[in-house]
């Protein structure tokens, strides 16, 4: 008798431990400046989830968290170009701020793979570096009051191109240093 007992409370024990991580595993918390993304077997879905407490299906669904505040990306290393006046010059330690757009959140994590690492590589900044430089005669190219809007104009046209309008807006570039050959 007392071991039918023992044993009924180890089974009731564990349920209830089961029952108790289940419950503990299927919520889940998204920070402020984060927004979640909610990946049910594989498949991306289509609604982003804002930050505060979300519920997932254990097992069946995670929660991915897209940074939405202001990143810093430096693209190190020298960037080749040429002026207006085919005057050979490079750019070094370009600084770039931007943020992902909360409501586009779901679409980068479903479209674009890797996109922590891939958003704004250097090859990407360095063309939108070179079509910027080539508006500009040797003086301008280097005056970074002229050179850095138009490196970000750029870059927000060539990154509005690639991920859609209003995905990443770039806040700001600094060009830490510009000179010729």
């Amino acid at each position: 008798m007392k071991n039918k007992m023992t044993k009924k409370l180890i089974v009731t024990g564990l349920i209830v431990i089961a029952a108790f991580v289940l419950i503990a595993n299927a919520f889940k918390i998204v920070p402020t400046g984060y927004t979640g993304v909610r990946v049910r077997l594989g498949q991306v879905s289509e609604e982003n989830i804002p930050s505060g407490i979300a519920m997932e299906i254990p097992f069946v669904d995670n929660i991915r968290l897209v940074n939405n505040k202001q990143q810093d990306i430096t693209i190190d290393g020298q960037i080749w170009s040429e002026t207006s006046e085919r005057t050979t010059l490079y750019y070094e330690g370009i600084n770039i701020t931007y943020r992902i757009n909360s409501g586009r959140s779901a679409w980068l994590v479903a479209n674009v793979n890797d996109y922590e690492h891939t958003l704004l590589t250097s090859s990407f900044v360095s063309s939108s570096v070179k079509a910027a430089s080539k508006q500009f005669n040797a003086i301008d190219a280097t005056n970074r009051s002229i050179i850095e809007p138009a490196i970000a104009q750029a870059l927000q046209a060539s990154v509005d191109e690639k991920y859609g309008e209003d995905t990443i807006p770039i806040i700001k570039v600094l060009v830490n240093n510009a000179d010729y050959e």
